[in-house]
């Protein structure tokens, strides 16, 4: 298998993200949430922090072979026990089956069932 790399996302990346971030609606909500919700707020707020460039909001692209395979969102924020914590928090992660990677998929897609659950186990 080839190794994972990591990279900072870029705005060239807004279509990859906004396809990864549908994903994290791929799996059962409670009823007041509607997976566009979910998936519209996760794209714009990973766009917005591959566009501004702040160390402390990031994107990272994992890729497998040159190919898309999946994102983390990675914020520095002030500790809640105490301001001079800054720690680091995942905001969202998504990613894609190895046999099918981000460029190969719509939006539209959703994961065989409970596909998504086991990979959000493993991260």
């Amino acid at each position: 298998m080839t190794d994972l790399t990591l990279r900072r996302a870029t705005a060239a990346d807004d279509q990859v993200l906004a396809v990864l971030a549908a994903r994290l609606s791929a799996f059962e909500l409670p009823a007041w949430r509607a997976p566009h919700e979910i998936g519209d707020a996760d794209s714009r707020a990973m766009i917005a922090a591959a566009a501004s460039g702040n160390p402390d909001d990031e994107v990272l692209i994992a890729e497998r072979g040159g190919e898309v395979v999946g994102c983390l969102h990675v914020m520095a924020v002030t500790d809640f026990f105490g301001p001079a914590i800054v720690s680091a928090h995942i905001t969202s992660g998504s990613m894609c089956p190895v046999a099918m990677p981000v460029a190969s998929r719509s939006s539209a897609e959703a994961l065989p069932e409970g596909q998504d659950q086991t990979r959000r186990s493993a991260m």
